[in-house]
């Protein structure tokens, strides 16, 4: 039922072992009234274990990096802005001159930080980092203070990498005195560059691998890849363990999904301290064997278009509101070498997705994801046609059928039933790709779980086809932007701006075209709205979490349930009112 949706992966990734290692699993037998979709949700789910099953045999990312610049070493490997290229050969010595610097700066600590953006300089970090055997941690370089210090202290970092280039450009201060890379790459003898060159080559991958790594056997699939931290809903961040075997579950169902070919080339834009940033922007093209152009300002359009145009990229990640922008102010031309754009973070508005194509020439893909699942769950994909038949990969207004790996299931908030097909409820989540857990939070942890499946807040159904569709969100949160905006933090702001204890402030979303959400505050009060946000300023609040000043709203009462709590559908409702969205 499920066979023909997967396609050829990148012909320098092709497992080659020979003879090929196969997995069967069977799952307990079904009654012969067993519907298609019910069979379908098993399917999905043994297909989920098969996949662990899988990823035993695999390395980790950072070996299968080495695996792929000993293969074509000569290969383009990733460039940027800066004019900073490098081959895959170049890109490993540079890693290791910059692993040789930390080594001599390191100690047990498990965390090294990069303070650094989408850049040729980003990926040195990740990589180096990883050749030491530590795991890197993306700060967000965007976010207030505040939630920096919580990252560095939550995670214990001593050490943190970066550069006097984005430093200078961007007037930041990172939250540890910095090691800059340009610093160690400038001075970098002719000798260094060569001997670490020539490591690449020697006749044993166990020698490689003792060289780089400092020992023989295959590195911990199951060893963390990366922690990244996502907001609470008090706004304090979580951090979010993935391990390499999450990354590589999404990676590989990735690859099967799409008809990539050795000659695709990756823009890359979004951020390395997103989830989808690291996976499918850091780590998918340089595992994957595709050459990656990078650029740090995913809104800087005119750019974007012509550095695509130029290097003739051919796969882009994006939000809507990026590709607003896009739409806005990039020429036809400059995306006609394009075969994938993938959305994601946010709802795709169907103005947005029609506006794209009327003026490219073709549809974005929607998916959807979350931080802890790696991030991708589900995906649209081209229609596959096979031996003239059509295998239905989109549907617009859905995110798509679960990648291969991945199992999910509807059930009801209240009592954890499963649902049948087009019956919303709460979207739970299986696979390799589910997190390790929240950073020295075991509670949370548990909490975020039922019976081994991820509980992601949202609400969804199914259809008979297998598609997914979001319909709303459990939790009290807008993504703006692709960043994740927490209500509750920004109404216990503006209670204290104000200083008061009554409950005179809720904040709500609306849908908004140019950044999927904007934030509305109804008030039950006069009150100076001009000082109110300059006092959120004045807190660290970043501007995405500052609601605009035409967006706070006189009420008689705020909206209140019997029990006392907020009567969050009143107070959407009002929300659309005052904004006159249906």
């Amino acid at each position: 039922m499920m066979k023909g949706l997967a396609q050829p992966i990148i012909p320098a990734y092709v497992d080659k072992t020979c003879p090929h290692r196969i997995t069967v699993m069977f799952g307990a037998p079904m009654p012969s009234t067993a519907t298609t979709f019910e069979v379908r949700q098993k399917v999905l789910e043994i297909g989920s274990q098969v996949f662990r099953y899988r990823l035993e045999l695999k390395e980790t990312l950072h070996e299968t990096f080495l695996r792929q610049a000993r293969r074509r070493p000569f290969a383009p490997c990733i460039s940027d802005m800066t004019g900073m290229k490098f081959n895959r050969l170049g890109t490993f010595v540079a890693a290791r001159l910059v692993q040789a610097e930390l080594r001599r700066l390191v100690g047990p600590e498990e965390f090294v930080g990069s303070f650094l953006p989408t850049s040729v300089m980003g990926v040195l970090a990740n990589l180096a980092i990883g050749f030491l055997d530590k795991t890197p941690v993306n700060l967000n370089y965007t976010s207030s203070k505040e939630i920096l210090s919580s990252s560095v202290e939550q995670s214990g970092l001593k050490v943190i990498l970066s550069s006097h280039m984005f430093l200078e450009r961007t007037k930041l201060t990172p939250p540890l005195p910095a090691i800059f890379i340009e610093d160690i790459l400038a001075k970098a003898s002719l000798t260094d560059r060569f001997l670490n060159g020539a490591m690449l080559f020697v006749p044993s991958f166990a020698l490689l691998r003792k060289i780089v790594f400092g020992r023989w056997q295959r590195g911990d699939i199951n060893a963390l890849a990366n922690l990244v931290f996502t907001s609470g809903s008090t706004g304090i961040p979580k951090g979010v363990m993935l391990t390499h075997t999450n990354i590589r579950a999404n990676l590989e169902g990735f690859y099967q999904s799409i008809s990539a070919r050795r000659d695709d080339k990756l823009m890359g834009i979004l951020p390395f301290f997103h989830s989808f940033g690291f996976t499918a922007v850091l780590w998918l093209p340089i595992v994957g064997g595709i050459e990656a152009i990078y650029h740090p300002s995913p809104l800087d359009a005119q750019v974007i278009g012509k550095l695509v145009r130029e290097h003739r990229a051919t796969f882009l990640m994006a939000t809507p509101a990026f590709i607003s922008a896009y739409i806005k102010r990039c020429q036809p031309d400059d995306f006609k070498t394009i075969r994938f754009t993938i959305i994601g973070a946010e709802k795709l508005k169907e103005n947005i997705a029609q506006g794209f194509k009327e003026k490219f020439g073709f549809r974005p893909l929607e998916g959807y994801g979350c931080s802890e699942l790696s991030p991708i769950v589900s995906l649209n994909f081209h229609d596959q046609i096979v031996k003239g038949k059509v295998q239905k990969a989109q549907k617009p207004g859905t995110i798509g059928p679960p990648l291969p790996g991945v199992a999910v299931r509807i059930v009801d908030p209240d009592t954890m039933r499963t649902l049948k097909e087009n019956e919303p409820g709460l979207l739970l989540v299986k696979g390799a790709l589910v997190m390790r857990g929240y950073l020295n939070k075991p509670q949370m942890t548990e909490d975020t779980f039922f019976e081994g499946w991820y509980k992601t807040g949202d609400i969804a159904f199914l259809d008979e086809d297998g598609f997914i569709t979001i319909t709303d969100r459990l939790s009290r949160f807008s993504k703006i932007a692709g960043e994740m905006i927490p209500h509750i933090r920004i109404e216990e702001a503006l209670h204290t701006a104000l200083g008061s204890s009554e409950l005179v402030f809720a904040v709500c979303a609306v849908p908004d075209d140019r950044k999927g959400e904007r934030l509305v505050v109804l008030r039950s009060q006069d009150i100076d709205v001009s000082r109110l946000c300059d006092a959120l300023k004045a807190q660290g609040f970043p501007n995405l979490w500052i609601p605009d000043k035409d967006m706070f709203f006189k009420v008689d009462a705020i909206p209140t349930l019997g029990s006392g709590k907020l009567d969050l559908a009143s107070i959407k409702k009002k929300s659309l009112e005052f904004t006159r969205i249906n």
